[in-house]
């Protein structure tokens, strides 16, 4: 499970909230609905996995594992080990961090 650029563009599409919003709501118990925790599951999931997959792993999991498996999926997203650049020809460029 994990967020990719495009998973977090979806999940700003299908829910009209920012990813910033999610990450603030992660952190404050009751804030976040099954409805949310199940879209998010299903969207870090990837691609195949319906609403009902994912909220048969909620079940599996626990809402509280599935809240923390989500949380650190998005910590991830946030957290390269590599600084990229981008060149002009839309090329990347590995560095260091």
């Amino acid at each position: 499970m994990r967020f990719t650029t495009n998973r977090l563009c979806q999940l700003e599409e299908e829910s009209g909230r920012t990813v910033m919003d999610y990450a603030a709501d992660l952190g404050e118990p009751g804030k976040i609905s099954f409805i949310e925790i199940r879209r998010l599951l299903r969207i870090a999931a990837g691609e195949g996995m319906t609403q009902e997959q994912a909220g048969d792993v909620v079940d599996e999991l626990g809402a509280t594992r599935a809240l923390a498996a989500i949380a650190e999926a998005l910590q991830k997203a946030f957290a390269g080990d590599k600084v990229t650049e981008v060149t002009a020809t839309g090329k990347t460029k590995a560095g260091a961090a």
